[in-house]
């Protein structure tokens, strides 16, 4: 299956608006069927896979449950320190088109890259 970057950057803007931490300091949490609602744009398998390979470059924390080789349920946690990172690197729209529009090959690594060098290009006279 095919890594859907724009997909990628919606569940980690997504993610940071709804898991937002009370006043009491509990912890929220949010299941894939309450996040595929808040991405319409987006199919439930596209939304899975991204969650999948976001859980193995550790950028959010979820539990997956799996029984015979089929994704029962996500619960989305928080996005790690990593995460936000990488999201604050492809959060501005503009940024994340040029990005896109350039770069001839997208992984999370390149794309971080590729963002922090066209900030830095916006500074330089």
């Amino acid at each position: 299956m095919k890594l859907n970057y724009d997909c990628v950057r919606e569940l980690l803007l997504t993610l940071e608006e709804n898991l937002v931490m009370d006043d009491s300091l509990s912890f929220p949490s949010l299941t894939l069927k309450q996040v595929c609602e808040k991405m319409p744009d987006f199919s439930r398998a596209d939304i899975a896979y991204a969650s999948t390979k976001l859980l193995e470059a550790e950028y959010i924390e979820a539990n997956s449950i799996e029984s015979d080789s089929k994704i029962i349920k996500i619960v989305y946690s928080s996005i790690t320190y990593e995460g936000h990172q990488y999201l604050d690197s492809i959060r501005d729209s503009k940024l994340w088109n040029t990005v896109k529009k350039n770069a001839k090959a997208l992984t999370f690594e390149l794309v971080k890259k590729l963002a922090e060098i066209y900030v830095v290009n916006q500074f330089t006279p």
